[in-house]
C-alpha cells in the first residue's frame, strides 16, 4: 500500500506517460491536463469539488499537515508507547478534509483508549495548527480526531442550492461549524433549529 499517494502516484503517472508518448510530448500533455482541471474548477466548481477537489485536498492535507510531523507530535503529546526497543505511535488510517475541518481516522495502540486522546486535545490542536480538536469514537480501537481549521459561520451564509431531487428525510437548511450541511427531517426537530438575524440576535424556532 502506498503511504504517500500524493507524491507517488503523480510521479508514476508521469513516468508512464513518458514511456507511452515520449519525453517531448509528456510535459505538454501534463500542462494541458492541468489547464483542463483549472477550467473545470472555474466553470463548475461544485462538480469539480465533488469528484476531484476533495480527494486532492485530503491527500495533500494528510501528507503535508499530518504525516510529516505525526510521529514526533504523538510522542511529545505522550501518546507513544515503548514497544520492542522502539517508540510506537497510533497510525493514521484516513483523512477527510474540507476548508473548515480535517477529520483524521486513527488506529490506537494496544492499551490505549479514547480518554488518552481527550486529555491532550489542546496540545494536538496547537501542534497541527487547528483552532479546536475534538475526539469521537469510531469503533473499538479506532477514533476520529476532528480538527477545526476555520469557521464558515463567521460570514453570512448564502441560500443553499436546491437539488433536482429532494430527500424529505434530510432537507438541508444550513451549515454546521465544520461546513457540513444541517438537514431537517429524520431525527432533527424544528424546535432544535436556531435562526440568527443580521444583527446577531438568536431566535429559537419552536415546533
Amino acid at each position: 500500500m502506498l503511504k504517500r499517494p500524493i507524491l507517488a502516484l503523480p510521479v508514476a503517472g508521469f513516468v508512464g506517460l513518458v514511456v507511452l508518448v515520449g519525453s517531448h510530448d509528456a510535459p505538454a500533455l501534463v500542462l494541458w491536463g492541468l489547464l483542463a482541471l483549472g477550467v473545470w474548477r472555474l466553470v463548475h466548481k461544485g462538480s469539480f469539488e465533488r469528484l476531484v477537489g476533495h480527494r486532492l485536498r485530503s491527500a495533500w492535507v494528510r501528507w503535508w499537515v499530518y504525516e510529516r510531523r505525526w510521529r514526533n507530535k504523538m510522542i511529545l503529546s505522550g501518546l507513544g508507547k515503548r514497544m520492542r526497543m522502539r517508540e510506537a505511535v497510533p497510525s493514521i488510517e484516513k483523512v477527510r478534509s474540507t476548508p473548515w475541518c480535517h477529520r483524521v481516522l486513527v488506529r490506537l495502540l494496544l492499551g490505549q483508549c479514547t480518554e488518552d486522546f481527550e486529555r491532550v486535545t489542546d496540545e494536538l490542536a496547537h501542534s497541527f495548527g487547528a483552532e479546536v480538536c475534538r475526539v469521537r469514537e469510531h469503533r473499538p480501537g479506532w477514533l476520529w480526531l476532528d480538527f477545526r481549521v476555520g469557521d464558515p459561520l463567521l460570514e453570512p451564509i448564502a441560500a443553499l442550492p436546491v437539488p433536482e431531487t429532494v430527500d424529505l428525510m434530510a432537507v438541508p437548511v444550513g451549515l454546521q461549524e465544520d461546513g457540513e450541511p444541517v438537514g431537517v427531517g429524520g431525527g432533527v426537530r424544528r424546535a432544535d433549529l436556531i435562526a440568527t438575524s443580521p444583527t446577531g440576535d438568536g431566535l429559537v424556532k419552536g415546533a
